[in-house]
């Protein structure tokens, strides 16, 4: 599944996520959200197994803020943890 965040700055009053903006992340193959807060920045984790963050980047920063204020974050690395048997 393909991941992206979206950073913009807490007190940004371009960050929108109505009826037509999730329908357009839709079509970029986005099914999954979360929105995440501290006091400086807001972080939007979309994720989907059809979305290609790596192509969708122009237009997420359009749908979501203002570009300027936007950064982006891409996967470095994904991986899955599973508990150690102890076989002793």
């Amino acid at each position: 599944m393909a991941m992206a965040v979206l950073l913009v700055p807490s007190g940004d009053d371009g960050l929108s996520l109505g009826p037509e903006t999730l329908r357009q992340l839709a079509g970029l193959g986005v099914t999954d959200f979360a929105v995440l807060r501290d006091e400086q920045v807001v972080g939007l984790v979309l994720q989907g197994w059809a979305f290609d963050p790596e192509q969708s980047t122009a237009t997420l920063q359009r749908l979501v803020t203002k570009p300027e204020d936007m950064r982006t974050l891409l996967p470095l690395s994904q991986a899955s943890v599973s508990p150690v048997l102890d076989r002793s």
